[in-house]
């Protein structure tokens, strides 16, 4: 079996009373891109910096590539935790030629990643002058200096305008086709559906689900119905072990089904306990769906 290039085993770290971190346990393979989905606070941030020992874990433990980590593991991870920092009176090839210098090594990668970036042509342009996307771009640039094998991304998208975001999104999906594997942070589902392979989702620090997100998607989908007496329906649906989180949306009913129970089906079982929907309709599923649903079933499941 391949050995994972990341592998965390029970981390937990707390600050005080707060348990930012709580016995999470990963796993992730070459080539994957692997999102950390969760809400502010989730424990995202915090994750990654352990990995990158900017924050030492109170217990568990760690391995990139098969070890614990040391100077060499540390060469093949790219990273960008923070806003990135470059001299704003300095051309963006200046920039990259001091991180490189900084990184310890050559300059011949540089047109190489400035071309990934679509930044070759505004290389001599002050730093200053640029875009937020265009600065997280370059950030990205550099952190590719020295052929690293994982990049670590901590909410990519962030401040950025539907065009930003829609660069970086292509961005990281063409780094992803060069065989790198990408851990990137982020609490907006839609860009994970659209560029992660796989996903972990994370509540107050803890792991609520995890797998690739296609096997996500196809756990469960969702069906939206009505009646005359809407009291009488959701009472129906709870009774049955194949529908999860009923909840009221729009004068409507929105239920979760499990397993391989047919709206056709649900329908039948329906009219039998003498209920007559006059609305059945299944919604297309989403990963924002199935996250809101791990959520609201994990807060249930700690008030009972």
């Amino acid at each position: 079996m391949e050995i994972p290039v990341l592998k965390i085993a029970d981390l937990s770290k707390s600050y005080g009373a707060l348990k930012a971190v709580d016995n999470l346990s990963i796993e992730v393979q070459k080539g994957q891109v692997f999102g950390i989905l969760g809400p502010n606070g989730s424990g995202k941030t915090t994750t990654l910096a352990i990995l990158l020992d900017v924050v030492h874990a109170d217990k568990g433990k760690f391995e990139w590539f098969g070890q614990e980590v040391d100077a060499q593991q540390r060469q093949k991870i790219g990273a960008i935790l923070e806003e990135p920092i470059f001299y704003p009176y300095l051309s963006g090839l200046d920039n990259l030629q001091l991180t490189a210098q900084i990184k310890n090594t050559g300059y011949e990668k540089i047109p190489e990643v400035l071309n990934l970036v679509e930044l070759y042509e505004r290389r001599n342009d002050k730093f200053r002058t640029y875009s937020y996307g265009m600065r997280q771009r370059l950030a990205i640039a550099g952190a590719l200096l020295g052929d690293p094998e994982v990049l670590i991304l901590d909410e990519p998208t962030n401040g950025l305008d539907p065009q930003g975001i829609a660069e970086i999104r292509r961005l990281i999906n063409k780094i992803a086709s060069r065989g790198i594997t990408i851990i990137l942070a982020s609490h907006l589902l839609d860009e994970v559906q659209k560029v992660c392979t796989h996903v972990a989702i994370l509540q107050k620090g803890k792991k609520l689900a995890s797998g690739s997100v296609e096997d996500v998607l196809q756990e469960t989908k969702r069906v939206e119905l009505a009646a005359q007496d809407m009291k009488h329906l959701k009472n129906g649906l709870e009774e049955m072990k194949e529908i999860t989180n009923v909840r009221e949306e729009n004068h409507l009913l929105v239920a979760s089904i499990s397993g391989e129970l047919s709206s056709e089906t649900l329908n039948k079982m329906l009219f039998e306990k003498g209920i007559t929907l006059s609305h059945l309709a299944v919604r297309k599923k989403s990963l924002e769906s199935y996250f809101l649903d791990v959520l609201n079933q994990n807060e249930n499941k700690n008030r009972n």
